[in-house]
């Protein structure tokens, strides 16, 4: 199975994640009970290439909460990616059977199977920016409203006249 490629752009300082759900060619999901997930940037599309960015189910940065449905969740919070280097970079995404037990679970019908122990899911690039704005830390004072002047009132007898 080849990879599908897919572009990727994260902003500094914001959340990431998005969802996938590997399938079959006629949509079925395939069970990817057992597997684990990896998800590597880096500067070139290089296995020496520098790392970048690494999301992973052993570092939590991506989740398998419905393995039946072949799901997968990539995330990264705000705080993470402050400090990231900015660029444009290239990423893999794929599956792998950690142990050959992980391929038994995976090896009947509609699954993943003992013959595939990696499967490539996605690749592209996979952009860094920053954003443009600098939000302050310390809280704006703003300035005190001026008091609006009284408006003028016409003079008015105060007396009535006698009948």
């Amino acid at each position: 199975m080849e990879a599908g490629y897919q572009n990727l752009r994260l902003t500094k300082g914001r959340s990431f994640g998005f969802a996938v759900t590997y399938c079959q060619e006629d949509g079925e999901p395939v069970n990817i009970v057992g597997y684990k997930a990896l998800l590597q940037v880096r500067r070139q599309p290089t296995r020496d290439s520098r790392l970048v960015l690494e999301f992973s189910t052993d570092n939590g940065r991506i989740q398998i909460p419905e393995p039946m449905k072949g799901e997968l969740r990539i995330g990264i919070n705000p705080r993470e990616t402050e400090d990231l280097l900015e660029g444009d970079w290239h990423y893999d995404l794929i599956l792998y059977a950690p142990t050959p037990k992980a391929i038994e679970m995976g090896g009947s019908e509609g699954n993943i199977g003992s013959e595939k122990t990696v499967v490539p899911l996605l690749t592209g690039r996979f952009s860094v920016k920053g954003m443009i704005a600098e939000v302050p830390r310390d809280p704006v004072e703003l300035p005190e409203p001026e008091p609006e002047p009284e408006p003028e009132l016409p003079d008015v007898p105060t007396t009535l006249p006698e009948e």
